[in-house]
Formats: C-alpha cells, structure tokens, sequence
C-alpha cells in the first residue's frame, strides 16, 4: 500500500529544516541567500538566452525533459550548502551515514566533493520519473516556478480525485516497515529560492505541470565521497 504526504511547508526565514522520512532517510529545506539566487540566476540566464550553445546533459539523466544543461559548480551555492553542514549539531543525517559509509571512510579516509551540477528547463507536461542519484547527498533548488499549486489543482487534470492532486509537485518515495510512502512537496511559486538536500539513493520524482506556458527551471547536483583527498 502506498501512503501520500503533503504536510511539508517552506522552511522558514534564515533557518533550515530537517524532515525526518523513516529511521534512516530524511531531507533538509534551506532559503538560500540572495547573493546564491543571484548567481545561480546568472548563470541561468548565460543558458537560455542560448540553448544551443550550452552543453546538453539529458544522457545522463532520467528526465522526460528536452533541455538539461551542465554547468561548473557554482560558488556561493557550494558554500552555503557546506554551511548548512557544519550547522547541523546533532547531525541529522548521522544514522544514514554510519549505515551507509562509515565503513567505506573507516578503511579509506576520504573528504567531500561536488561534482558539477545541471539545470533543467522543465516545460508543461514534460516530467522526471522516480529515480536516484549516485554519491553521498544530492541536491536540489527550485529557481523558478511558474505556477501556483491551487491552479494546478483547479485546471489540470485530476481536480475531482479525493485523492492528493499532485500536479506540478515533487514527491520523495521511501520505505516505512511493510508500505512504500511518499512525501509530496506542493512546489510551486512560493517556493523559489529554496533548496532540499537529502542521501543520493532517496528515490524522487517531479509530477508534469499544466497551467504555464514558462520554464520550470532547477538547479541539481551531487556530493561526492573523493578518495583523492585525505581528511
């Protein structure tokens, strides 16, 4: 059987928020600074002012999305996500790793990475199925969203279901004792500039939109274990 979720609320000002998932998984929400929006805006705009320009990444993704770019990591994000991090006092996310990598890092000291990251230019319709990443965390940043979730409900299709109407929405996927739950975020407008942060094998999705004609536009990336680096 499988439960749906939708309880999640922006996080508030200046702070973050840990939402526990199961004894093991969880995600972090974070309102990233201004200096962040406007650098990750920069370089959104460099993208679609040229499209053609840009080097394509849909290979390497499982999004039903045409226009998925790659993209260096970008600096504040990077330091304010490393921020979050050393922030986190208990470690929320301490369970997952001792299950997970403590054994790896015990035998291979290792230190943190990002790899590069990607943004998608989500147009209505198009979608990403459920899917995980690969490393230790991963991460994603609503930059813009053309919609509001209210409209999606009122317009797009499911509007009579007693059902969670999940237009538009992203949705965690997790298991809790015997049942497959799922977490759905209601993502829209009202949660630009927000990022969440959660362990790369969280199996995610993000639902089709119907109300615009505009981008939905993301910002994501990985955190990777780098055995280069000794801690």
């Amino acid at each position: 059987m499988k439960n749906q979720k939708s309880t999640i609320l922006r996080p508030r000002d200046k702070e973050f928020d840990f939402h526990p998932l199961n004894n093991e998984e969880g995600f972090i929400l974070h309102n990233l600074s201004l200096i962040t929006i406007n650098e990750i805006n920069s370089q959104v705009n460099n993208i679609k002012d040229n499209f053609k320009e840009a080097t394509p990444h849909n290979r390497y993704l499982e999004g039903q999305i045409d226009n998925e770019y790659l993209v260096s990591p970008i600096p504040s994000l990077v330091m304010e996500i490393i921020h979050i991090f050393k922030k986190l006092n208990p470690n929320p996310f301490q369970l997952y790793e001792d299950n997970i990598f403590n054994k790896i890092l015990k035998t291979q000291p290792a230190t943190l990475s990002f790899s590069k990251m990607w943004i998608n230019f989500q147009k209505k319709y198009e979608y990403n199925p459920i899917h995980q990443h690969n490393g230790l965390y991963s991460f994603v940043v609503w930059h813009h969203l053309p919609f509001f979730i209210e409209n999606e409900r009122d317009k797009g299709p499911g509007k009579n279901k007693s059902s969670i109407n999940t237009n538009g929405c992203f949705s965690f996927n997790f298991k809790d004792y015997s049942s497959i739950n799922s977490c759905v975020l209601e993502v829209d407008k009202t949660w630009e500039g927000v990022v969440a942060i959660f362990p790369s094998p969280l199996p995610h999705q993000v639902y089709p939109f119907y109300t615009s004609e505009d981008y939905r536009i993301t910002v994501s990336g990985n955190i990777l274990i780098d055995y280069t680096k000794k801690i």
